[in-house]
């Protein structure tokens, strides 16, 4: 019941700014897709910001409103096992699937600031991982220090 509510207020309220990054992908336009990524990336190149900053924040934030809709209803409905799995689940297919399909296609280089992404999303998750062994749960305060550090991360991807 609490995933056909998520999938409501998804619908109602995250699905337009979701749809503006991968609505045409869902909808099997793969031409329109391939323009929107351009379209991103000329957006990056027009305000002078790279296609990682880009990538790491507009599509990032764009694609994870659905995580993020469907975690805070299940909280809400105290059914925290999907919250974290819904989390933990989406990053392991994003990792695994969604990153290893794109390098079958075309080989992916890393530049350094992507090594250096890897490594903070390393200790992000084994403070995460801390986070949940040493109480079983993460608090509120947790939680906060949590949002915190993601806001440190952004200010830094966008100066660096």
């Amino acid at each position: 019941e609490s995933y056909l509510e998520a999938l409501k207020v998804y619908a109602d309220t995250v699905a337009p700014i979701a749809d503006a990054i991968e609505g045409y992908w869902r909808a099997g336009d793969i031409e329109n897709t391939t323009v929107k990524v351009h379209g991103l990336k000329s957006t990056s190149r027009a305000v002078g910001a790279t296609e990682t900053l880009i990538g790491l924040t507009i599509v990032a934030c764009g694609t994870s409103l659905p995580e993020l809709v469907t975690s805070i209803v299940a909280a809400r409905k105290d059914e925290l096992d999907m919250a974290v799995g819904n989390v933990v689940g989406s990053n392991i297919f994003n990792v695994l699937l969604i990153l290893g399909t794109a390098a079958t296609i075309s080989p992916i280089p890393f530049m350094r600031e992507n090594m250096i992404d890897i490594v903070v999303l390393l200790i992000f998750s084994l403070l995460t991982w801390l986070f949940c062994v040493t109480r079983k749960e993460i608090s509120r305060r947790e939680g906060i220090i949590m949002i915190a550090l993601y806001a440190v991360y952004l200010v830094y991807i966008c100066l660096r």
